[in-house]
């Protein structure tokens, strides 16, 4: 990652992940690493060279942002952090994987869970270690208790408009949108860098909105909540990559998340959300799964 990572302390670990799993979805790339170069004071003196210039690295403009909004299928990884920021190795509240093809449409998430959340709320929760593919017509869950009660782990939830995505927690999903690039596209304003070397260039970002949030189908519905989530914006960053690699979205979302719960979040610690996103990748199967059970023979197992 590009930015400081942050490392959460245990004595607020249950406080702060009950508030925010009470409004968030309890649903990682690469890390760059450098080091100095030491050289031997016994290695043969060399006839001087002519000095070499350094030239200077480009900024990655902002607008090359809409060569990723332009995308009709790609990959990103989202995972949510919550921790101070004090540079050290952070604590992952929950990370997920999705494919997306805005074309066909189609909308393939899998959503993992930390063992801090499943120690706060006491319990894992139903929408944890589980797949979900949405297109226009229909939304499946991949559920492995599903096996043995129905005879396969895929589920028909039902169609997109009327699904029972609730009951794993979670909120509809339009598969024609993409989450990261809702983000981007709810930037106040114009993005300045902050810095630019041979890897890329860090642009310092505001989000509006509440963007990149997701509340759960309970808070999704709580006036209070959207209300609050409206009237906020966020700061962050945007790592955009010289070469081939991806962009890198960073949104600190402490005040927006502690006013939404009533959380009394202490001061040094912050709630992020990070996305890598690739969309240099090679077209992937959107096959529906041959064999689908209906939702009845599952509804005894959500619960």
């Amino acid at each position: 990652m590009h930015l400081p990572l942050i490392h959460f302390k245990s004595g607020i670990r249950a406080c702060l992940l009950v508030g925010l799993t009470a409004l968030l979805v309890a649903g990682a790339g690469a890390c760059g690493t450098g080091g100095d170069t030491v050289g031997s004071s016994a290695a043969p003196s060399a006839p001087a060279r002519e000095p070499v210039t350094a030239t200077a690295p480009t900024a990655v403009p902002w607008s090359e942002v809409e060569t990723y909004l332009a995308a009709r299928y790609g990959r990103y990884r989202k995972t949510d952090w919550l921790g101070p920021d004090n540079g050290t190795p952070v604590n992952s509240l929950a990370s997920e994987i999705v494919q997306f093809d805005r074309d066909v449409p189609y909308h393939d998430r899998s959503i993992s869970n930390s063992a801090a959340v499943t120690e706060a709320l006491g319990h894992q929760p139903p929408g944890s270690g589980v797949r979900f593919v949405t297109t226009d017509a229909v939304t499946l869950v991949r559920y492995p208790s599903a096996m043995e009660t129905c005879g396969t782990q895929w589920v028909d939830l039902g169609d997109a408009e009327e699904n029972h995505l609730a009951e794993f927690g979670l909120a509809p999903v339009d598969p024609r949108d993409v989450e990261p690039f809702e983000v981007l596209s709810s930037i106040v304003g114009e993005p300045e860098p902050v810095r630019v070397d041979a890897d890329g260039t860090l642009y310092e970002i505001t989000v509006a909105g509440g963007a990149g949030l997701q509340p759960t189908s309970a808070a999704a519905a709580d006036p209070g909540v959207l209300e609050t989530l409206a009237g906020a914006e966020s700061p962050g960053y945007v790592f955009l990559p010289a070469g081939v690699g991806p962009l890198e979205l960073h949104v600190d979302y402490t005040d927006i998340a502690a006013a939404a719960t009533g959380t009394q979040v202490p001061d040094d610690a912050s709630y992020r959300s990070t996305w890598l996103i690739n969309i240099d990748m090679p077209e992937f199967d959107t096959a529906l799964p041959p064999e689908v059970a209906d939702w009845s023979c599952l509804e005894d197992s959500v619960r």
